[in-house]
C-alpha cells in the first residue's frame, strides 16, 4: 500500500476506535477523502480481521474485540489490583506534565482502565466535558454559559469553537468568535455547556497555543533566568515538577532555572513568595513586572491606608 494510502487508513482507525456519533460523509470530510473510499477502506479493515460495526445512529465504530486488538492487549495483562495501584499512580502526575493524558489515553485504549474524567473533576465539570466531547467529535459550535473569566473579573457567555483539551481534561482550547482568537478557557469556570446547531466556521484557524511551566497562555515569550537556593528549587520542582528539566546546578550550592513564558503574572507571583530564596538573573522584564507589583502591595498595605478604611 501506497504511503499516503496507508496514512489515511491508520488516521481512519485512530478516528473509528473512539468514534460515537461522525457517520462517514463527516468522517469524509475529516480525513479530505471521498466517502466511497471510506466505505472502501472500512470493508479494507474487515477484510484483515478488524470488527467494524454501526450500533450508533450509523456512525461507524472499530470494535476493540477484534482480534487483533485482543493480541495486542493480551501482550500485557493487569489483575483488577495492578489495574487501580496503576490508575492512582497516573492520577496523581501533576496536571502540568504532558504525557499525563497520553499515559491515560493508552491504558484506556489497550487496557479498558478508565479514562473518562469522572475520575478527576466535579459531577458538573464532567457533564460540560462530555458535551465538548462530543462538540469537538462533531465539530459543532457551543455556548459557554455564564462563563467567570478571571481576566476581566466578569460572568459572561462565549459563543465558541471547542477544539483541544489539555491534560486531565482541566482546560478547552476554543477559537472564540467574538475576539476572532483561539483562547484557553477553564473547565471549572464554566457555568453549562450548550451546543448549537451551527458547524465550526473556522477550523483552519484553530491552533494550540502556548502554555508555559507555570501554566499560563499566551502569544509572547519572556526568557527568565533564576537563581535559587535549596528552599526555592525544592519548591519550584515540587509544584512544577517539568521545571526540572530546565534547571542545574551550580558549584557553589544554588541552581539556576532558565526557561520562557508565556506571561509574567506566574513566574512573578512565585518569585514574591520567596524574595529572600530567589535571585532574578538576565530578565529586566521580570524585575519591573515584579517591581511594579510590589509597590502596589506596598500602596495597598500602608498605614495611612488602613487608617482610612477604619474611619
Amino acid at each position: 500500500m501506497e504511503q499516503p494510502k496507508l496514512e489515511a487508513l491508520l488516521r481512519l482507525m485512530k478516528m473509528l476506535i473512539n468514534n460515537s456519533s461522525l457517520k462517514i460523509p463527516q468522517i469524509a470530510d475529516r480525513l479530505h477523502l471521498t466517502p466511497r473510499t471510506v466505505e472502501r477502506y472500512i470493508q479494507f479493515l474487515r477484510n484483515a480481521g478488524f470488527v467494524v460495526t454501526h450500533p450508533r445512529g450509523g456512525a461507524p465504530f472499530l470494535e476493540k474485540q477484534s482480534r487483533f486488538f485482543k493480541e495486542i492487549s493480551e501482550l500485557v495483562h493487569f489483575t483488577d489490583e495492578e489495574t487501580d495501584v496503576i490508575r492512582r499512580t497516573v492520577d496523581a502526575i501533576d496536571d502540568s506534565n504532558p504525557l499525563k493524558e497520553q499515559i491515560r489515553r493508552k491504558l484506556h485504549n489497550a487496557h479498558h482502565l478508565p479514562y473518562m474524567p469522572e475520575v478527576v473533576v466535579l459531577e458538573q465539570d464532567c457533564r460540560n466535558i462530555h458535551l465538548l466531547i462530543e462538540a469537538i467529535e462533531t465539530g459543532r459550535q457551543v455556548t459557554l454559559r455564564a462563563y467567570r473569566s478571571a481576566n476581566s473579573n466578569e460572568v459572561t457567555d462565549r459563543l465558541v469553537e471547542p477544539f483541544a483539551f489539555t491534560t486531565s481534561y482541566q482546560q478547552v482550547w476554543c477559537y472564540e468568535l467574538s475576539s476572532s482568537s483561539c483562547k484557553l478557557f477553564k473547565v471549572a469556570r464554566i457555568g453549562e455547556v450548550h451546543i448549537d446547531g451551527a458547524a465550526w466556521q473556522h477550523e483552519s484557524l484553530h491552533r494550540e497555543g502556548f502554555i508555559d511551566l507555570f501554566r499560563m497562555t499566551g502569544d509572547s515569550r519572556y526568557l527568565i533566568e533564576l537563581r535559587l537556593n535549596m528552599r526555592a528549587y525544592n519548591l519550584l520542582i515540587e509544584e512544577y515538577p517539568l521545571a526540572q528539566k530546565y534547571t542545574s546546578a551550580n558549584t557553589d550550592g544554588s541552581y539556576l532555572f532558565r526557561t520562557e513564558v508565556a506571561r509574567l503574572e506566574g513566574v512573578g507571583r512565585f518569585v514574591m513568595g520567596l524574595l529572600n530564596d530567589i535571585t532574578i538573573v538576565n530578565s529586566p522584564e521580570l524585575v519591573e513586572f515584579v517591581r511594579k507589583r510590589l509597590e502596589e502591595m506596598k500602596n495597598i498595605f500602608s498605614p495611612t491606608v488602613a487608617v482610612g478604611e477604619r474611619r
